[in-house]
């Protein structure tokens, strides 16, 4: 009779013990899929990306703005503009002919994307030498 009790309880005890392991198991697998915040913000630089690639009518200032807002609300939001977003700056500033403005924005995107720094100094130098031959 003590054998019966004696297994019943060890027969308890186990089914109480994986019950724990299955929710320790479903509780580390949750947490795991638990979403991050994203590193960089993008605010609605994609559209922007979509419109200036496919809307030549798409004004050159507007777009300066949109930029603009986009790193202005990174800033608010204490968040690190997406990789991209200085550089399209920089870009539009010298297609407007304000270079010191566009070299700004490139510096910047070298600055902080270290990995990008070949690509920023190909545009640097194109952008330079347009600028020559418009001025020239």
């Amino acid at each position: 009779m003590e054998a019966i009790l004696v297994a019943g309880a060890v027969n308890l005890f186990m089914k109480y013990c994986s019950s724990l392991i299955a929710l320790v198991i479903v509780s580390v697998i949750l947490t795991g899929c638990q979403s991050s915040q994203p590193l960089y913000y993008h605010g609605n630089y994609n559209q922007f990306l979509y419109k200036y690639l496919s809307n030549k009518d798409y004004l050159l200032e507007e777009q300066i703005e949109n930029l603009l807002a986009i790193i202005n609300r990174a800033e608010t939001r204490g968040k690190q503009v997406a990789p991209g977003v200085h550089e399209s700056l920089g870009m539009l500033y010298v297609e407007i002919q304000q270079p010191t403005l566009g070299l700004m924005h490139f510096e910047m995107e070298k600055q902080l994307f270290p990995e990008s720094r070949d690509f920023i100094d190909v545009l640097i130098n194109r952008s330079v030498s347009g600028i020559r031959n418009v001025t020239n």
